[in-house]
């Protein structure tokens, strides 16, 4: 899946056949339960409806099929020290494509939350410590996950996944922008 047309030929290319949609809106094309695996990697951060490509990678999912998912860790030692000094963590610049941060906490929280009990999760670590190099980058995102510049984590599909959860909580989530601290004033 990409949108971005060169990408979608350079897999064509490579006898790849891609699909261009809108992750965002668009059902993904594949029927209910026919994916082994899907990977969401630095997609996640940005997507302003998040809720809508989860519940469409909890759909099309077998059951004991995964889903990965790799996000920039908000909660990193880089973008702690950032905002300690009074500057704007890397993972959610204002001009950016980023529109979301997550921790690796709040990225669990909300894939099993969207999952409606259908997703558990079954590994979780940390990629890469700025400002170390490579070696102990690895050594110390292993040893301190949390702090580590990115996050990912797999799921795996062990339940049914009911859809009617989804759309409750995609009204909420609605709701909830025009009532719960975002009034204008």
């Amino acid at each position: 899946m990409d949108f971005r047309e060169g990408k979608l030929e350079a897999a064509r290319e490579n006898g790849v056949s891609p699909h261009r949609i809108d992750l965002e809106t668009a059902p993904l094309p594949f029927a209910d339960e026919s994916v082994d695996l899907v990977i969401a990697n630095q997609v996640f951060e940005h997507l302003k409806n998040v809720i809508w490509c989860v519940h469409e990678c909890c759909r099309v999912l077998r059951r004991g099929g995964g889903l990965v998912v790799g996000v920039p860790n908000l909660a990193s030692l880089h973008n702690r020290l950032l905002l300690l000094f009074g500057r704007q963590p890397t993972s959610i610049k204002t001009i950016s494509a980023h529109v979301r941060g997550f921790t690796s906490g709040e990225l669990a929280r909300a894939v099993l939350e969207i999952g409606s009990g259908a997703l558990v999760r079954t590994h979780a670590c940390g990629a890469n410590f700025y400002p170390l190099p490579g070696g102990p980058a690895r050594v110390m995102a292993r040893l301190l996950p949390g702090l580590a510049v990115s996050t990912f984590q797999v799921f795996r599909k062990a339940g049914v996944y009911n859809a009617g959860l989804f759309n409750g909580l995609a009204e909420r989530n609605l709701e909830t922008l025009f009532t719960d601290g975002h009034r204008g004033g």
